[in-house]
This record gives structure tokens, C-alpha cells and sequence, in this order.
């Protein structure tokens, strides 16, 4: 292993997805994550997916090595791609978290909140998900550090940690502050959606298991996780994601189209052309536009994606 990664590691940042171990999910894997992972000369590992893929095995396997040992090699453009993939794979949280601290402060101020995420993930997948645990703690985290909220780390960690058993996450979720629904339904709709490409359950037969609060949220995050995969298995026709949208959509609309307009600004490379030209596919013209204010909100850096207010009609 150890030769594998300094070979590797020669080419810089071209360090293929073998370079940190053959993860468990190749069997499923997109076809530009399986292209690079062989270890070629020159994968293309600028591309969204294969990146963050890298960054997640090698979080995974190094753990807060990564950021440091990994992330320098990855051009500064994308290096936030890399560092968010480092932050969904990291497994142990930090055991001395002023020492933690000091290195996440020494980093450039536009990364540091994803090595925030991979700590709070970490200590989220530790705790199994369970509120008891994982308030607390995050918010002494929180307030150590400096840092408005936990919210990113808690969602990714419990979606995790739990979510093979969507019901029960949803449930679990539930049990958190009501303050903290939107970013954990948002991400557990993420997951339902991104099953639901591959045959998983019905986004609308787990409804009962949403607070009415936190549904806008979770139809967000559904479509977020349904057009990831349809972007990243190449597909260019619409209407399976549109026909989703428009069942599921009801009183929260606007969020299903935020939820493919963040979706299309994350694979975007930060290209507002390139968002804006995949965008065009869609036949909604109403649902495309609030796509378009999403994906636009997203890349001018906007907030998180459930700040956004997303209920009712849109405003002309």
C-alpha cells in the first residue's frame, strides 16, 4: 500500500481513487470514478464526481492526514471539491481538539469549514447518529471553535450512519431541535433520492415519516440526490427527473427545483456557463427558472441550500 501511494503521488494531484485502497462502493460506481481507478497516468479528476471520491477514500484511510498530505497536490480551484469529499470520509473524530483546532485555523480560511464537517461527522458516526450524543457535543464544538453551527457535519454524519434504514433515520432526525430539521431532512432526502435512481423506496411513501415543517427540506433534498445521479450517469433528457418534481413537488415546489439547481451547480466545476447549458434540457419553464435561481445563488456563494426560502409560488 505504502508503494502504491508514493508512486501515485508522483503524478500530484492525477492520484487515482487506488492510490487510497479499493473502496467498497466501486461495484456501484459511476463510470468517470471507475476510469480512475486503475491509477492511470492522467485520470480526469477534475470532474465533481471523481474527486470528491478521492477525497472521500483517502479521508476515509489517512483521516486528517488527507487535508495536509493529499490536498496540497489538487489545483486551488479544486481543492474545496477535494476537501468536501475528505470531510464525508474522515471515520475518527479529533482526540485532542484544541490541537485540531490550531491545525483547521493554520488552513486557508476557505477551507476550514469543511475540516469543521469532517469532525463533526466523525463524532456524528461515533455516536451512531443519536441526538443525546451528538448535541451536546457539537455544540461545544461549535463554540470552541468559533463557528455559527454544526449543522453540515451532524446531517452528513447521521445520513451515514443511519440511513440504510431511511424510516429510522427520518424518525431519529426528529428527535434533534427543530431548528436543526432542515439541513438533516434535507440530507436524509438526498439519500432517498439518490436510491430511488437504483430502485429505492418511493420518496412519497416515507412522507409520513417527515415532520410537516421539515417536508420542503426533504423534497429538496430528494431531488438534489435524484439529479446527482442523473448527471453523473450522463444522462441528458429530463422528464424522469420533471415527472419526480412535479409528484412529490405539491406545496414545495420551489425547493424539488432548488434541489436540481444546486445539484447542477455542484457538478458544474463552478462554470455558471456550463450550469446554465444543462440546465436548458428541462421542458418545465417554471421549474427551470427556479433551477436557474438555485444553481445562480449557489455559485455567486450563496448559503446553505435550505436557507433558502422555498414554499410557494415563485415572485416575478
Amino acid at each position: 500500500m505504502v508503494r502504491t501511494l508514493l508512486r501515485c503521488a508522483a503524478v500530484g494531484f492525477t492520484v487515482a481513487l487506488s492510490a487510497c485502497g479499493t473502496p467498497a462502493w466501486v461495484a456501484d460506481a459511476p463510470a468517470p470514478v471507475l476510469a480512475a481507478l486503475g491509477c492511470p497516468e492522467s485520470p480526469d479528476l477534475l470532474d465533481f464526481e471523481p474527486l470528491f471520491a478521492y477525497g472521500e477514500r483517502c479521508g476515509e484511510l489517512l483521516g486528517a492526514r488527507a487535508f495536509s498530505e493529499r490536498g496540497a497536490a489538487v489545483p486551488a480551484s479544486h481543492q474545496p471539491v477535494f476537501y468536501d469529499g475528505v470531510s464525508h470520509g474522515m471515520r475518527q473524530p479529533p482526540a485532542d481538539l484544541d490541537a485540531w483546532l490550531a491545525q483547521v485555523r493554520s488552513t486557508p480560511t476557505h477551507l476550514q469549514p469543511f475540516m469543521h464537517e469532517a469532525a463533526i461527522r466523525a463524532w456524528t458516526m461515533q455516536a451512531d447518529g443519536e441526538p443525546d450524543l451528538v448535541v451536546p457535543w457539537v455544540a461545544d464544538y461549535v463554540e470552541k471553535a468559533g463557528i455559527a453551527d454544526g449543522f453540515n457535519g451532524v446531517r452528513v454524519g447521521l445520513q451515514q450512519s443511519r440511513g440504510d434504514d431511511l424510516a429510522e433515520a427520518l424518525d431519529l432526525a426528529a428527535r434533534y431541535p427543530a431548528d436543526w430539521w432542515p439541513p438533516l431532512y434535507e440530507e436524509l432526502g438526498w439519500r432517498v433520492g439518490d436510491r430511488l435512481w437504483r430502485d429505492g423506496p418511493d420518496p412519497e411513501t416515507l412522507l409520513p415519516h417527515v415532520p410537516e415543517e421539515a417536508r420542503c427540506a426533504y423534497v429538496q433534498g430528494t431531488l438534489r440526490g435524484l439529479t446527482l445521479r442523473h448527471i453523473s450517469d450522463g444522462q441528458t433528457e429530463w422528464s424522469a427527473v420533471e415527472a419526480v418534481a412535479q409528484r412529490i413537488g405539491g406545496d414545495c415546489a420551489c425547493a424539488a427545483w432548488y434541489g436540481v439547481g444546486w445539484a447542477v451547480a455542484l457538478t458544474s466545476g463552478r462554470d455558471s456557463g456550463r450550469a446554465e447549458h444543462t440546465l436548458d434540457g428541462i421542458a418545465d419553464l417554471d421549474g427551470r427558472e427556479h433551477a436557474r435561481d438555485a444553481s445562480r445563488w449557489a455559485l455567486s456563494g450563496g448559503n446553505a441550500p435550505w436557507s433558502r426560502p422555498s414554499k410557494g409560488p415563485r415572485q416575478r
